[in-house]
This record gives C-alpha cells, sequence and structure tokens, in this order.
C-alpha cells in the first residue's frame, strides 16, 4: 500500500508543469523593428538607428546601435544588436532601458553575446536602481568565437530600474567586434503547490482501493 501511494504521489508531481515567467522587458529579443530600413544608414542587412527608433529601448543622446538581420552579417536569433554602432559621431553603442520591480522578489537575468571580427574588445552590462545608483548586477563580457548564454538573479527594490549595455571600451569606430541578443528579466517562479495534487492523488487512490 505504501509503495503504491508513493509512486502515485511521484506521478503527480511529474505532471506538474514547469512555470515560466513573462520577460517584463519590452522587446528584449529585438525582433519588433517596426523601423527597419528607415534609421540613419542602412544596407538591408543592417540599420543603424538612434533615439527611441528600436521600441522598448534608449540609445544614448548621440550614439547609434546597429542592428542585423539575418541576411548578409552575423546574428544570434532574427535582429541582432551590433555593438559597435557603425562609429556614429565617434561614438559606440549605449542603450538602456528602465523597468520596474518588486520589493524583495528575485529575478532572473540573461542575455546572449558573440564575438564577431576584432577580438580585443567587449561588452559593459549594468543594472541600476534609479533611486540611489545602487549597482544590483555589474559584469563585462570579452569576445567570444561562439555564442554565450549569461544568466544571473537579483532581488527588486521595489524602484525604477535600469538596464544598461555598452560597448567596453569603447573605440569610437565601426569595429565589428561584439553582438547582444535575448535580454530577459522576470520574476523566479514560485514552486507549485505540489501538497495538494498529491494530496488529491493519494485521496482518488483510497477510495478506489475502498
Amino acid at each position: 500500500m505504501k509503495h503504491a501511494l508513493s509512486a502515485v504521489i511521484l506521478a503527480a508531481i511529474a505532471l506538474v508543469p514547469t512555470a515560466h515567467a513573462a520577460n517584463i522587458l519590452v522587446n528584449g529579443d529585438f525582433e519588433n523593428e517596426p523601423n527597419w530600413g528607415a534609421g540613419v544608414s542602412s544596407d538591408g542587412s543592417y540599420t543603424l538607428f538612434i533615439d527611441n527608433q528600436i521600441p522598448g529601448w534608449t540609445i544614448k543622446s548621440g550614439h547609434g546601435l546597429t542592428v542585423h538581420n539575418t541576411g548578409a552579417y552575423p546574428t544570434i536569433n532574427g535582429y541582432s544588436v551590433n555593438m559597435d554602432g557603425e562609429g556614429y559621431n565617434g561614438t559606440n553603442g549605449d542603450f538602456s532601458q528602465e523597468f520596474a520591480t518588486i520589493s524583495g522578489v528575485a529575478y532572473n537575468f540573461s542575455f546572449d553575446h558573440l564575438g564577431w571580427n576584432h577580438t580585443g574588445l567587449g561588452t559593459h552590462v549594468q543594472i541600476i536602481d534609479t533611486s540611489n545608483g545602487q549597482p544590483l548586477y555589474v559584469t563585462d563580457v570579452g569576445w567570444t568565437p561562439n555564442i554565450v548564454h549569461e544568466a544571473a538573479t537579483f532581488t527588486g527594490t521595489g524602484n525604477t530600474l535600469i538596464l544598461m549595455v555598452s560597448e567596453f571600451p569603447a573605440t569610437g569606430g565601426n569595429d565589428n567586434t561584439m553582438q547582444v541578443d535575448n535580454f530577459s528579466v522576470s520574476a523566479v517562479p514560485e514552486p507549485a503547490s505540489l501538497g495538494l495534487l498529491a494530496l488529491a492523488s493519494v485521496t482518488a487512490l483510497r477510495r478506489r482501493r475502498a
């Protein structure tokens, strides 16, 4: 009897679906590109954007941000950012997005990066609390020949946070060094309530045996 109950409980737990929290960043994968081809420059396989031309993101004033599609240039997944920003105005890619979190709640943060030509550069990524300047996440990722997935966890503060991404060190030129993509912030899902499900399974088994 005990073995039968244990088997039912384990089977019930196995049937509980894994929860996937939604990405609270807007257009974190850059797939929404309504201004494609209408930026400062474009050749059909890339577009150089400025200001707020990429939904969800703000490009630092005076800087440009290059986005590749799946045409002539490498991408990570669909549309991907080339951090050199074409060396627009002697600057490189520097962009950000503000988002809200709940105080005390854990959040998963992740993104992907890939090296292209120049091997001596990288990308600086940070999440800052805008109310006090406190850094919640800071990293520098360097050139890699393959796609690398970065993942970390931070705790929400209840204040507005800002995700900031920039080429580092900046060259001011069209260096074609780093690509980034798939930025995601999501609340860590709560564990499924397995106890009630297991209890229901045990009850059902007992009724069948009665």
